[in-house]
């Protein structure tokens, strides 16, 4: 456990965040400071292991949670494989929400008119795996879909994050999830698996992060 908060904070670290270590946990002194730790679970299989890594972002009195599931041939492997996926889906769209940016080349940083009030919106790059290592084509609406939902939501807190997921096997959709604030949304993952998606009896995953930080008025 100690490793695997270690790795996480370091990678913080290597884009110029100063970290404060804590027990069990650690303060990221970004422009909004947050507390961050981790939680890893792992299992070892006769063909390979398993891993789950949960990160825990706290902001105040609100918590953004962000879980990464992955296998390796080792439980090692299996959970660098973890801490892959959360630098290459989420990394950057916290640090730029937490340091307030207006640009960075990893991801997208847009500005959204939701009523009355504007909001700075950071999207992560779209997490895609494919066991057959194919790339796998997006649903060219997809992006406007999510945008639309959001849109219609009530969003009251200074700071919203939604997370998207779907995976394909055996030519059917084997799951589909829409978070916000880390709680599911039945209506927003209806309204997505009318999709066109790719159908293909191999499987493959598709998952997408976004923060909302709600602009002060001038």
């Amino acid at each position: 456990m100690a490793e695997i908060n270690f790795q996480l904070q370091n990678l913080f670290v290597q884009h110029d965040i100063r970290v404060i270590p804590l027990e069990n946990k650690a303060l990221l002194m970004t422009k909004q400071p947050a507390l961050i730790q981790s939680r890893v679970t792992q299992q070892q299989h006769p063909n390979g292991a398993t891993s789950r890594l949960d990160v825990q972002i706290t902001l105040g009195n609100r918590t953004i949670i962000e879980c990464f599931g992955d296998i390796g041939e080792t439980l090692e492997a299996a959970t660098q494989n973890n801490l892959r996926n959360f630098a290459h889906n989420s990394l950057h769209v916290l640090i730029n929400a937490l340091q307030d940016k207006d640009e960075d080349e990893q991801i997208s940083i847009e500005r959204w008119q939701i009523g009355t009030q504007r909001w700075k919106v950071y999207s992560g790059n779209y997490g895609i795996k494919s066991t057959v290592g194919k790339s796998v084509p997006i649903p060219e609406n997809l992006y406007v879909r999510i945008e639309s939902i959001i849109q219609s939501l009530s969003l009251k807190e200074d700071y919203h994050w939604f997370r998207f997921f779907i995976s394909c096997s055996n030519k059917q959709i084997s799951n589909i999830e829409f978070l916000v604030d880390n709680e599911v949304y039945p209506e927003a993952q209806q309204e997505l698996a009318t999709l066109d998606w790719y159908i293909t009896p191999d499987f493959y995953s598709i998952r997408l992060f976004m923060i909302l930080q709600r602009e002060a008025h001038i």
